[in-house]
């Protein structure tokens, strides 16, 4: 990659990086955060008449993070306290999932399907992150509370939690349900939400599902598919998704196809751009990806990471090894970008963005 940016330009440049650094650090914070359940005073945040800044607070103490810092501050206005968000319960007592799917404990060999619950302003994710262009790419996680307690359900092995239906996983997965249509394709059961939606629709044909957990699969037919409204529509297929891809032509055997083999953004790019391999060149299937917006999101920051080291002298050299997944993909981002010429801001700004992401990636699996 060769770069060549004049003294304005460069300044541009700089406050991307920088912005990256922040965009890195609070989700950083906020998933450290939500792995507590008693750090918020309970009494306090009903005492107050500004909840959400209250918690802002709570928050910003937590981590040692003082308002009198000019740069804290920006950030504080910019990227925390537009994140975070008081969530009404319905979200998950009026689902209608939630009121047809009525699951008391089951300890089924070695794993348990049961309800566990979120305390009393207990933070959890919410949504897809948001993402500001116009802010040098700024992100905006989106973390929300309930104000009293909330079940929701789980499987778990060893009490670790391996699926569960949170509001994170229902609010970032109805956008999809709604475009589904037709004979539809979903690659990853967990406990089964996105089938159970779509066979509810009048214009969806039948739900194919491919996972490739027996267990997972033996438990979803054994305690949650008897209680399935229109079940009869959805088909279960043990399987690997990537050797189906391989061995069925998804484009031309669907109409709708939407994965989730994923635990969040960073487990998921490396699947992501597995699954365009196969998804991109669709005939008439539309192809839509869990969590798409945190993926394409973390895909630019490794585009950046790339930009950043190159400017430091990095060489070929500094990019033939890798210790995870996100090395690989920013190695790979490297040698595909080696004979880039990146001559203003504003191109850079343009290669950054949504539609040109997703295209470098397509075209990057197509290599």
């Amino acid at each position: 990659m060769i770069i060549k940016l004049n003294k304005e330009d460069k300044k541009e440049l700089l406050k991307l990086l920088d912005t990256k650094e922040v965009n890195m650090a609070v989700a950083s914070m906020f998933m450290d955060y939500n792995t507590y359940i008693d750090v918020v005073d309970e009494k306090a945040m009903k005492r107050s008449k500004d909840e959400v800044n209250t918690y802002v607070n709570t928050f910003l103490d937590f981590f040692g993070i003082s308002r009198r810092i000019k740069e804290n501050r920006d950030i504080i206005e910019k990227s925390i306290k537009p994140s975070i968000k008081k969530i009404d319960s319905k979200i998950i007592k009026e689902d209608p999932y939630y009121k047809t799917i009525k699951i008391d404990s089951i300890q089924d060999g070695d794993y348990f399907l049961g309800n566990i619950k979120y305390y009393p302003y207990q933070s959890f994710a919410y949504e897809d992150i948001e993402v500001k262009e116009e802010d040098y790419y700024r992100e905006i996680s989106r973390i929300g509370y309930f104000d009293h307690e909330v079940p929701f359900l789980t499987i778990s092995k060893d009490n670790i939690i391996w699926m569960s239906i949170t509001p994170n996983e229902t609010w970032t997965i109805l956008p999809s349900i709604e475009r589904s249509f037709g004979k539809v394709i979903t690659f990853g059961l967990g406990l089964g939400y996105y089938p159970f939606m779509c066979a509810l629709k009048d214009d969806v044909e039948e739900v194919t599902i491919v996972e490739y957990d027996k267990n997972i699969i033996d438990l979803f037919t054994k305690h949650l598919l008897p209680l399935f409204k229109n079940k009869e529509k959805i088909k279960i297929i043990h399987a690997d998704a990537f050797k189906y891809c391989q061995e069925v032509d998804v484009n031309k055997s669907y109409d709708f196809a939407f994965m989730d083999i994923w635990h969040g953004g960073e487990d998921g790019l490396p699947f992501y751009l597995n699954f365009k391999k196969y998804l991109i060149d669709g005939i008439h299937c539309k192809h839509e990806y869990w969590l798409e917006e945190s993926i394409i999101a973390l895909f630019r920051r490794c585009f950046l990471t790339v930009i950043e080291e190159v400017l430091n002298g990095a060489t070929s050299e500094n990019f033939k090894y890798h210790e995870n997944d996100l090395d690989i993909v920013i190695n790979d981002l490297y040698f595909y970008t080696q004979d880039l010429e990146i001559t203003s801001y504003n191109q850079l700004h343009k290669l950054l963005s949504r539609e040109s992401l997703i295209e470098m990636m397509e075209e990057m699996s197509r290599k």
